[in-house]
């Protein structure tokens, strides 16, 4: 590393396939060590016809791909529905992981809940048992080690899913509880940053694609006079 940035003073092999080195003081364990998996399958034959106006939040895979919840386009089930489930009554810190179909692997984390919510049987909870930090632990997995992890274990399989037992055993680093949380405040710190720049890169682009746009425009209609261009 360079600049205020150290690099710690001894590494070691990870052990993982394309982690490389690690800190020499940060462990390893697997995911249902560390935190309880939990997901329902069908939802004991819930129907569509079940859902009511007002009731219980019941969350879907659209409802967590963006960096904010949607919590205002969902479907309500009542509470009878909601507390057959405990194990999957959201709580602030929950990582939500969809474990069904093309958009097997997002990856978001509960920062609030307006009222009790619960999730649909594409969506598995993942929640900490006090020795991994959320944050750190929802940032481990929308890493891209952990995305390719995931698109390898879904090879060759006609509709992806990710299994409980699969999930439990995802290798997770381990570094000290501190240094968790400090590395998910700095991840946190700086994503303003990139998001500001790849905003203005976007539109950057946008901007060359309508020039690119306009030149090709005015050359096929004759608007700019193009026989004495040569190539560089």
């Amino acid at each position: 590393m360079t600049g205020r940035y150290q690099a710690y003073s001894e590494y070691k092999d990870s052990g993982v396939e394309w982690l490389g080195n690690v800190p020499e003081h940060w462990g390893r364990s697997n995911l249902g060590f560390e935190c309880s998996v939990k997901a329902r399958l069908g939802w004991k034959g819930l129907k569509a016809e079940e859902y009511v106006e007002e009731g219980y939040i019941f969350l879907a895979t659209p409802n967590i791909k963006k960096k904010e919840f949607d919590f205002e386009n969902v479907n309500y089930i009542t509470k009878g529905r909601y507390d057959e489930s405990p194990e999957i009554k959201l709580e602030v810190g929950d990582v939500l992981v969809t474990k069904d179909g093309s958009t097997t692997g997002t990856t978001n984390i509960v920062r609030r809940l307006p009222s009790p919510t619960t999730v649909n049987s594409s969506i598995a909870v993942l929640r900490s048992n006090g020795r991994i930090n959320s944050l750190y632990l929802y940032y481990f997995f929308v890493s891209t080690y952990t995305q390719n992890v995931i698109k390898r274990m879904q090879g060759g399989m006609g509709v992806p899913h990710l299994f409980q037992a699969d999930l439990r055993k995802f290798k997770l680093l381990m570094p000290p509880l501190e240094e968790q949380l400090d590395i998910a405040s700095y991840i946190e710190s700086r994503i303003p940053m990139f998001e500001l720049l790849l905003e203005k890169a976007t539109l950057e682009i946008r901007l060359l694609q309508e020039r690119r746009i306009a030149l090709i425009s005015a050359a096929v209609t004759g608007k700019i006079d193009v026989r004495n261009w040569k190539s560089p």
